[in-house]
């Protein structure tokens, strides 16, 4: 199987001289001074550019896995991956200047996979299909590390197939095992998702309360993780804690916790009809907001096959209720889904600060645009909700992408995203969903 390094740089034929530094490449390229490669990373904010620049010559290769960690490199927001199969090429779309450049992969992941969530380092959560195999796999080194495809069920071995997924740290190879998976997946011939976890140490996946699935109370729309727990998002809205494992000093994970939380209904249902449909996601704050550190967007079209109208955003915050009753410790009611509103001055604070916020099952996050420098001025105001197309409408064999945006605000519009004409990005895919490469 060629490395996936191969795939993505088209390299010129090499010299005869084996004997020589370079990859087809004249002399001067290796010979340029050691101090000007930072600088010529630094203007590179594509990962495909940056895995080109490692195959330039040995010299290259060689600074920049030595000094990966110590070169402060420019931060990297989200690209798109595109996935797709022949005749079609996957396709990455990177967001800091607006380039999309062909993806690749083997060929097993090209032609079978679905993507189903990402985390930093190139690493993503695959499910495939034809025959079932659920794994990790890493787009910069080629590793792929097997995930179970079974949970056990009354005692017996059922099939589970992973349908969006987050990991609370980076996969490793050999124990011991720092990471855990909490998934969104569905049992083979189930037409309900519930919540299973993965300890990569077990044989199985281990799913919570599945008995419930048939009467819905485990619509689950969303997973992220967050110090120490996986945070699964209802259609109710409401959330459930579920400790990942054991941190490295040994402390046991939190205790299980299902946190439900208030609406202001009377709002909520004048701008939430009932005959649209909408996608719920769960951002998690992280270092911006140390206590609740969650915000919660509605996507929603009009129809399942019709385009995105409108995001919503809420963060959860406190509920000042003095006099609440009392409720049992497995139970956190005292939160509230607060809409951020640009002309309020309670929220004033949120969007003082450009704000780009990217959303998909298992891996949205949010970051400070001044945190960038190489941005397009217009991502430089307000808040940016970028989104990639998951609603599986099918068409003539062929999955529609063509819910592609860039919802807004202040300004409550959506723009197409990615900018038609970057390059051709076709409307139509044979595989589904896309997913964003977490860098």
């Amino acid at each position: 199987m060629p490395h996936p390094v191969d795939a993505l740089v088209r390299r010129p034929a090499s010299r005869q001289d084996s004997s020589t530094d370079t990859v087809g490449l004249t002399a001067g390229w290796a010979d340029i001074p050691r101090e000007l490669l930072p600088v010529v990373l630094s203007r590179l904010p594509c990962p495909v550019d940056r895995l080109r620049f490692s195959v330039v010559n040995k010299k290259w290769h060689g600074f920049l896995e030595q000094h990966r960690r110590d070169l402060h490199l420019p931060p990297l927001l989200p690209s798109l991956v595109l996935p797709s199969s022949s005749p079609e090429h996957p396709l990455v779309h990177v967001t800091q200047g607006g380039n999309t450049r062909r993806l690749g992969l083997p060929p097993d992941i090209k032609q079978r996979a679905s993507f189903c969530g990402s985390y930093q380092g190139g690493w993503f959560v695959l499910a495939l299909d034809g025959p079932l195999d659920n794994r990790l796999f890493n787009i910069f080194s080629g590793v792929s590390i097997p995930m179970p495809t079974t949970t056990m069920v009354d005692g017996r071995a059922r099939y589970i197939r992973v349908e969006a997924a987050a990991l609370s740290g980076s996969p490793v190879l050999d124990p011991p095992y720092n990471y855990t998976i909490g998934a969104i997946a569905r049992i083979q011939g189930n037409d309900f998702s519930g919540i299973a976890l993965w300890d990569p140490s077990k044989e199985h996946w281990t799913c919570i309360d599945w008995d419930l699935i048939p009467t819905h109370s485990l619509d689950i729309h969303d997973v992220v993780y967050s110090n120490g727990s996986f945070y699964f998002l209802n259609s109710y809205e409401n959330m459930e804690r579920i400790g990942a494992h054991p941190n490295r000093e040994g402390v046991p994970p939190p205790p299980r916790l299902e946190i439900y939380v208030e609406k202001d209904w009377e709002i909520y249902d004048e701008e939430h009809p009932e005959n649209m449909t909408v996608q719920r996601y769960l951002v998690n704050l992280g270092g911006m907001e140390e206590d609740n550190p969650f915000l919660m967007v509605l996507k929603y079209q009009d129809e399942p096959t019709q385009p995105t109208s409108s995001v919503r955003v809420f963060r959860l915050s406190e509920v000042d209720e003095p006099d609440a009753p009392e409720y049992p410790e497995d139970v956190e009611p005292r939160l509230h889904w607060h809409e951020l509103d640009p002309s309020s001055k309670s929220d004033h604070e949120f969007f003082l600060e450009a704000k780009l916020i990217f959303i998909g099952r298992g891996c949205s996050r949010i970051f400070n645009a001044s945190d960038f420098e190489d941005l397009d001025d217009k991502f430089r105001t307000g808040v940016s909700i970028f989104f990639y197309d998951d609603r599986g409408v099918e068409d003539q064999e062929c999955f529609l992408r063509g819910d592609m945006g860039r919802f807004t605000l202040p300004e409550a519009q959506v723009e197409p995203w990615p900018p038609v004409g970057s390059q051709a990005i076709g409307p139509r895919s044979r595989k589904f969903p896309p997913t964003w490469w977490i860098h």
